[in-house]
């Protein structure tokens, strides 16, 4: 449970602190903060299970952050 915890925290965090940056980039922001969270997840805490096998734990779990990140950022652009 404590994995857990510290991905939403993370993914929260990280997604909070990508809105307040500017975006040089040509995409709009809610499309790409969602997938650099993701990626900088993988990168720092890992997957939920230890094997290289892609179950659909996996997937459940990366639409999870997806949909958090995504809901992290509507909240904070649409005050």
């Amino acid at each position: 449970m404590d994995k857990y915890i510290r991905v939403i925290i993370f993914v929260w965090l990280t997604t909070v602190l990508l809105t307040y940056s500017e975006n040089k980039s040509n995409l709009p922001a809610e499309y790409i903060i969602p997938f650099i969270v993701v990626i900088l997840t993988k990168y720092f805490i890992g997957d939920l299970e230890n094997n290289i096998n892609i179950t659909y734990i996996n997937l459940l779990y990366w639409s999870a952050i997806l949909i958090i990140s995504y809901g992290t950022l509507y909240i904070f652009t649409n005050r």
